[in-house]
């Protein structure tokens, strides 16, 4: 369901083809305006890559001014290279007016022709977009809109922590590739040498926050929001789809208290 090409994949299919455009456009480079009401996410519910940063945009009060395009769950029917908007194909996203994701995409490059994945953030002027990394997108909403978060919002991307910050993250990110090759693995060999990884990786966790709440002690960060929507689909989906069924999640104290 994820693209592993880099630390900030989305969720998607497996593409065909690489992509033909890393739309990876930051602010912190001053490539994109730091300005309200002129983007909007295109996330979706079930994306453990779209959640965090839409949890991320909540939990600052961004959501004040950067807009919220939900896409439809399930792939339509003979379609398996794009999402919608809506269980029509002509039910149009009320702020991008588009129906598809991948129309966002072209407007971005019009040579894109690989399966659009999600998280984006896009441009509403343009209709383009403008980054699809969840890692970007973590770092920079955290980072670079700090003068339109909520009073009283969470510091979620410290600058203190942050080089362990991202090495952190990227361990987060990395459970996704571990549970993709687990569900694809071809040997038992080498799914046992996987499902090993994993679970050493969660006892980690587990050892870490035996006496803190969070991952960064008693601070909230977006490496808590990432492991968080990763945790949540271990007992529901990967538990079985991937096979990875040597412990619950309530078998790590200190994880089953951390994800409730």
């Amino acid at each position: 369901m994820a693209n592993e090409s880099n630390e900030g994949a989305a969720c998607s299919w497996q593409p065909k083809k690489k992509p033909s455009a890393t739309l990876d456009q930051r602010f912190s480079t001053g490539d994109l305006p730091v300005e309200p009401n002129r983007y909007s996410l295109i996330w979706a519910y079930f994306c453990p890559w779209a959640n965090p940063v839409k949890m991320e945009i909540d939990l600052l009060g961004l959501d004040k001014v950067i807009a919220s395009s939900p896409i439809y769950s399930l792939r339509h029917t003979g379609i398996d290279d794009d999402w919608f908007f809506g269980p029509d194909e002509n039910d149009d996203d009320p702020i991008l007016e588009i129906s598809r994701v991948s129309t966002a995409y072209k407007k971005a490059d019009p040579s894109f022709d690989s399966r659009p994945t999600i998280p984006a953030l896009v441009d509403v002027q343009t209709g383009a977009v403008v980054t699809s990394q969840s890692a970007t997108l973590l770092e920079e909403l955290g980072t670079e809109w700090r003068d339109y978060t909520a009073p009283g919002a969470p510091d979620l991307f410290p600058d203190a922590d942050h080089d362990e910050l991202v090495a952190l993250s990227k361990r987060i990110a990395d459970l996704s590739k571990i549970i993709n090759g687990a569900s694809t693995a071809i040997s038992q060999e080498g799914f046992n040498r996987l499902s090993d990884r994993f679970f050493d990786e969660l006892e980690d966790f587990n050892q870490r926050l035996a006496n803190q709440a969070y991952l960064f002690g008693d601070h909230m960060t977006t490496a808590d929001l990432m492991l968080f929507a990763r945790l949540l689909r271990f007992d529901l989906v990967w538990y079985y789809t991937a096979k990875l069924n040597k412990h619950r999640l309530q078998d790590y104290p200190n994880l089953w208290r951390y994800a409730r």
